[in-house]
């Protein structure tokens, strides 16, 4: 899930949880780090279709838990924007979350 958020002067920020940049910030608390980008009006939300993203959306519907072979401390952070998104109707996330295959 990558984050992009424009202004009116045609220049875009990534923000990416990936990013080493990111990682002080991230570090201090994730979840906060998720939930600004996620709930700022500016921010596009791109997310990628992969075979995983998939496996977490069906596990989020159906109840379930996806279990990683190689864990990473950044796992849950996708399962968590995903509820986000899924659960907050206010966002107008059809105008704002970008799904590339």
């Amino acid at each position: 899930m990558l984050f992009v958020e424009h202004s009116l002067f045609f220049f875009s920020q990534v923000y990416d949880c990936f990013d080493p940049a990111a990682s002080e910030e991230l570090c201090q608390n994730k979840t906060d780090w998720l939930l600004t980008r996620i709930r700022s009006p500016d921010v596009k939300v791109v997310l990628v279709e992969s075979k995983c993203a998939v496996l977490q959306q069906m596990a989020l519907t159906q109840h379930m838990k996806v279990i990683y072979k190689d864990p990473t401390w950044l796992d849950d952070l996708f399962l968590y924007g995903l509820r986000l998104l899924f659960e907050d109707v206010q966002m107008n996330v059809y105008e704002r979350v970008f799904v590339v295959r």
